[in-house]
């Protein structure tokens, strides 16, 4: 019984983190569609509170970092590239403590019931900077999940946003890229992806950090 709750215990950080910017963000397009002309023109000082704004969305689980990159490079272009950084640092930040205070030792707790699981997390844990970097490349793992989940291993800070922010920056730019490309806010929630650069680079990237995250959990399984 102990078992049984200490997993559902740990498990609802994680599913939390993997809904929530799903539930929220279909009410953010919505209301972004219906207001599509404050997106038209944008001063510095609206940028700034658009990058603080965002920044909050995605710290506090309440959008995808791939749209806020798609919505940028709609509304700025290349430009957007030092807000939309600006923005993933502060929301790393947020997230990275929201992914402690979610947890609180759950994970390691649980694993105490696991010795199998406990050698695995202790092994992880020293290969931390390649773990960062491939979670935060991937284009399928939610950026509010992998939030939880490093935090949950104990990552470095430094190491968290260091790595982080370079696992980050190709699939952004692509995200950047691609926004750019639209020619309306309802093409940028609608376009399809055809076998293109976005679609190939895209693909590019699944492929290449889902092997990089294989490679990493076999030989931190074979450790343990």
């Amino acid at each position: 019984m102990n078992k049984i709750y200490s997993t559902i215990s740990s498990a609802l950080p994680f599913l939390i983190s993997g809904l929530l910017p799903l539930t929220f963000s279909s009410f953010f397009i919505g209301w972004i569609l219906k207001h599509q002309e404050l997106f038209v023109e944008v001063s510095i000082f609206e940028t700034i509170a658009y990058t603080l704004i965002a920044a909050l969305a995605m710290g506090l689980m309440l959008s995808p970092t791939t749209f806020i990159a798609l919505l940028s490079g709609f509304i700025l272009g290349w430009k957007a590239i030092p807000f939309v950084v600006i923005s993933y640092l502060l929301a790393s930040i947020i997230g990275f403590f929201i992914g402690k205070l979610m947890d609180q030792g759950k994970v390691e707790r649980l694993l105490q019931l696991f010795p199998k699981g406990k050698a695995f997390f202790e092994n992880i844990q020293k290969s931390q900077k390649q773990l960062v970097f491939t979670c935060r490349l991937s284009p399928v793992l939610p950026f509010a999940f992998t939030n939880v989940l490093l935090a949950a291993i104990k990552t470095r800070f430094s190491t968290f946003i260091v790595f982080g922010t370079l696992g980050m920056l190709p699939r952004t730019l692509l995200a950047i890229w691609a926004g750019k490309q639209a020619s309306s806010i309802y093409n940028l929630q609608t376009r399809e992806w055809t076998i293109n650069f976005e679609t190939l680079s895209l693909l590019f990237l699944v492929g290449f950090s889902m092997i990089m995250l294989t490679l990493i959990l076999k030989k931190t399984y074979q450790k343990s």
